[in-house]
């Protein structure tokens, strides 16, 4: 008679050894199967530097489709940067003023002043940042000296900002998708 060891949940039963004579089988646990978005890496920064490697996957994620020219994750509780950029972008450059603008308590001004990302000017389209359900943010770039205006969206997760950048002609309402999508990934990761 074969017997078995523990009852662990989702686990499935494998011969141990493969010799013969019935001998007992284990419940291994099968490993998970992969999410169809990164795990989320740790927040803190790497020894060489202010990008983190870890968080760059998931720049690249939200660029993968080709409908944004840029994207970030950006830092806003206790560790106030860009974690990870695209590279030679404006989000690069988003200072921790630009950052507390973006999250601070007025939430009238940047209508009325518009705000800057990278010290790149911009004007607010709407902002539901703190509304629950949403978090997320419109943004369009300013134009200067007769180039493109660009929109710009941003999810708000737990400790974390999600910004990207849509190309020329690319719609808010995509970009912002994208960006809510990202951020409540995050947000249920613990970040």
């Amino acid at each position: 008679m074969r017997g078995r060891q523990g009852a662990g949940a989702g686990g499935s039963r494998s011969p141990e050894g493969e010799g013969g004579g019935g001998g007992l089988r284990r419940l291994r646990s099968r490993p998970a199967a992969p999410s169809p978005v990164l795990s989320a890496p740790s927040p803190r920064p790497p020894l060489q530097g202010p990008k983190m490697a870890g968080w760059q996957s998931y720049v690249d994620n939200l660029m993968c489709d080709g409908c944004c020219q840029e994207a970030a994750i950006v830092g806003y509780c206790d560790a106030k940067y860009v974690w990870a950029a695209t590279a030679g972008g404006i989000f690069q450059s988003i200072t921790p003023i630009e950052i507390d603008m973006i999250v601070g308590k007025d939430r009238e001004g940047f209508f009325t002043n518009g705000l800057t990302l990278g010290a790149k000017k911009c004007s607010v389209i709407r902002d539901s940042l703190y509304v629950d359900g949403d978090c997320t943010m419109d943004i369009r770039t300013k134009s200067q000296g007769g180039e493109p205006t660009y929109n710009v969206a941003v999810g708000r997760a737990g400790r974390v900002l999600v910004f990207v950048m849509g190309k020329e002609g690319v719609h808010g309402g995509g970009l912002n998708k994208k960006a809510y999508s990202m951020a409540k990934y995050l947000r249920d990761s613990g970040f």
